[in-house]
């Protein structure tokens, strides 16, 4: 039933994404329409593409956060993952942001039932991941309410059990503040920071191939942001220092020279250098 009503939402909003259909679309239906069975169904469609009447988003999503409300009792992780479909279909059909505060404190509870209701290390790696890619695509809230969001996903993050996911959650949270709800390169360059921080700490108590993972996984992540033409916090003179981190590793971890994740990397900068200026400066 829920996600019945789930695709009436989307449904609802191609419709009026779709407004102004083409001759060609209303002659085809007009044949579909000399069928009985159809002939009701089109004249509602017709009027509701025409704008004739509008149907409000705010019942629907207060009828599909009372299913998610009954649940939450006896299956607290399948609702959290429920919580964030709805806030998928709000930021979908929520264009003007009306239900702001409600979308808030949907996403609200999901960081609640994360926090308070799954023990599970693994769950908690996989349902962090999931909040945190939900997240970084909302644009249906005040940036300080998705501020406030993403602030306590990131924190959250920080918090994992193990130091090796504890980083690669940090570096997953840069997402979060540069993406469509908001823009804080000072808030990426924080989580940078922290997960280098993390990452220092891991591979000098244990220098192994898997620590040393991280490091890669920084640089990639720095590579990335070099390449976005609007962040501009990271420069050239980053990624080598990065690249130079990587190399002072490498003396103690020598069998890592070969790794295919850091010759992949490493492949993928070359063959940007004749494609991106950023990248010509680059050493490895």
């Amino acid at each position: 039933m829920f996600f019945a009503y789930i695709k009436l939402c989307r449904y609802m909003n191609q419709c009026i994404e779709k407004r102004g259909e083409t001759e060609e679309e209303e002659e085809k239906e007009d044949e579909e329409e000399e069928k009985p069975a159809f002939r009701k169904y089109f004249q509602i469609k017709r009027k509701f593409f025409k704008g004739e009447f509008e149907v409000s988003f705010q019942p629907m999503f207060q009828l599909l956060k009372s299913f998610i409300d009954k649940l939450v009792h006896d299956h607290p992780e399948l609702c959290l993952k429920l919580y964030l479909e709805l806030t998928h279909i709000t930021n979908e059909c929520d264009h003007n942001k009306d239900l702001d505060e409600e979308t808030y404190d949907v996403v609200t509870q999901s960081l609640e039932l994360y926090q308070n209701e799954i023990a599970d290390a693994e769950s908690k790696i996989f349902n962090i991941a999931l909040i945190t890619g939900s997240l970084q695509t909302i644009n249906c809230m005040s940036e300080d309410n998705i501020d406030s969001l993403a602030s306590n996903t990131a924190s959250y993050s920080s918090k994992l059990l193990k130091k090796f996911d504890q980083c690669l959650a940090v570096l997953n949270s840069t997402h979060l503040f540069f993406g469509p709800g908001q823009r804080s390169e000072q808030r990426v360059m924080e989580c940078f920071k922290k997960a280098l921080k993390i990452t220092d700490a891991n591979f000098n108590s244990h220098p192994d191939a898997k620590n040393f993972h991280l490091y890669i996984a920084i640089l990639n992540k720095f590579i990335y942001y070099l390449s976005q033409e609007d962040f501009t916090s990271i420069k050239t003179d980053d990624v080598n220092k990065c690249i130079e981190i990587i190399k002072t590793k490498l003396e103690k971890v020598p069998d890592q020279k070969e790794n295919h994740y850091l010759v992949n990397t490493f492949n993928y900068i070359n063959a940007k250098k004749g494609e991106d200026s950023k990248f010509e400066g680059l050493s490895i």
